[in-house]
C-alpha cells in the first residue's frame, strides 16, 4: 500500500515496467459473465465499476510525481494515459460483453478547492482522450468525481455520460445542478456522509431525504443516494432511516418540509 501510494511509475525509464494485463485473453471475464448468468435476470440493475484512464494514470505515478510532471514533462503523462485509455477501452468492451446494464466510472477531478488538474491542461492533454474513451462506450454510463466541480463541469458533461455522482454537498448545491443540467443527465447522490448520516440524528436524516426527493425528483432523473461510499463511522439508524425513507417517499410528491 505504501508503494502504491508513492506510486511505482516515477520516470519515464519506469515505463520499461509498465505492462497492463491482457484483457483480451480467453476467459479474462468469465467471472464476469458468470455472475451476470447468476444475477442479471433479477430486478436489480447491475454496474461495474472502472476509470477512464485519468486516476489510473495519477495512481501509478503517484500525485506528487504526476504534478510535477505536468509541468515539467507532460509527455511522460501522455505516453502513460495513452496506454490506459487504450486498456480501458477493452475493459469496458469485455463488461459490455459480460452483460451488466450500465458502467461507472470513477476518475476523481476536483479537490474540495477545485479541479485537481489546470482547466487549460485538462482541456488540452486529458479531455480528449477521456472523450476518446467514453466514445466507445455502448452501455449506459455514469461518471463519477468527488469535490469541487463547478469549474469543470461543462468540460465533464462533453464526455456524454448519462449520470454524473455524487455532488459532494459541502462543495457542490446539487439543486444548481438540477436545475441547469437536469433535462440532460441524472443526478445521482447527495445524502450527507460527513454530517448528517454520521452525526445527525435519524430525524435530521428523514428531513434531508425527504427535501431531496422533494426538490430533485420532479421531472424524473434523481438517483437516491449517499454523498459517497457508506462508511463505519455512519450510524446504522440513520442508513436504515434514509432507506426506509426512500422507500415510504421516494415514489410520492411530498412537501419539501
Amino acid at each position: 500500500e505504501h508503494l502504491q501510494s508513492e506510486g511505482l511509475i516515477k520516470t519515464q525509464k519506469d515505463m520499461a515496467n509498465f505492462i497492463l494485463p491482457d484483457v483480451t485473453a480467453p476467459g479474462y471475464f468469465d467471472k464476469a459473465k458468470q455472475y451476470m448468468d447468476q444475477y442479471g435476470d433479477s430486478d436489480l440493475a447491475i454496474f461495474a465499476s472502472m476509470r477512464t484512464g485519468m486516476m489510473n494514470t495519477i495512481f501509478s505515478m503517484g500525485l506528487t510525481e504526476f504534478s510535477i510532471a505536468l509541468f515539467e514533462n507532460i509527455s511522460f503523462i501522455e505516453e502513460m494515459l495513452d496506454q490506459y485509455i487504450e486498456w480501458n477501452i477493452k475493459i469496458a468492451e469485455g463488461i459490455t460483453d459480460a452483460g451488466f446494464d450500465f458502467l461507472v466510472c470513477y476518475d476523481d477531478i476536483a479537490f474540495n478547492t477545485g479541479p485537481i488538474i489546470p482547466l487549460p491542461i485538462f482541456r488540452e492533454v486529458f479531455l480528449p482522450r477521456m472523450k476518446k474513451f467514453a466514445s466507445t462506450l455502448k452501455l449506459p454510463w455514469v461518471y463519477h468525481s468527488c469535490g469541487n466541480v463547478g469549474r469543470a463541469f461543462d468540460d465533464i458533461m462533453e464526455f456524454g455520460m448519462n449520470c454524473f455522482n455524487p455532488f459532494q454537498p459541502d462543495v457542490n448545491d446539487i439543486f444548481e445542478y438540477k436545475e441547469k443540467y437536469g433535462d440532460k443527465i441524472c443526478i445521482w447522490g447527495n445524502i450527507d456522509i460527513g454530517h448528517t448520516l454520521s452525526r445527525g440524528t435519524v430525524e435530521e436524516t428523514i428531513l434531508e431525504v425527504k427535501e431531496k426527493i422533494a426538490r430533485l425528483a420532479p421531472g424524473g432523473g434523481y438517483l437516491m443516494a449517499t454523498s459517497n461510499s457508506i462508511t463505519d463511522y455512519c450510524k446504522v439508524e440513520n442508513i436504515l432511516a434514509m432507506m426506509e425513507t426512500k422507500e415510504k417517499y421516494g415514489t410520492y410528491p411530498i412537501q419539501a418540509s
